[in-house]
């Protein structure tokens, strides 16, 4: 689970382009979200490879308080 200001990272308008709409999570909500997919040993995957969603952008938290071993296990080294 994401934990931020939106429960996503990526959005879709209706106005957005049928590509966007019918075959993709949408778009980063802000323009410096970062949004990856990745397999289970981290790496990120090619387009239309499933994965595990990984994000980070200015309104995600960077950490749980006074809790190193949670951010170890929640969060990637380069803070996904």
């Amino acid at each position: 689970m994401l934990e931020g200001c939106t429960a996503w990272p990526a959005d879709v308008a209706l106005d957005d382009p049928d590509e966007r709409l019918l075959a993709s999570s949408g778009a980063p909500v802000c323009d410096d979200d970062e949004i990856i997919v990745v397999d289970d040993d981290g790496r990120e995957v090619a387009a239309a490879v499933p994965g595990e969603l990984l994000a980070h952008g200015p309104y995600a938290i960077r950490g749980y308080h006074d809790a190193p071993d949670k951010n170890r296990a929640a969060f990637t080294p380069v803070g996904y």
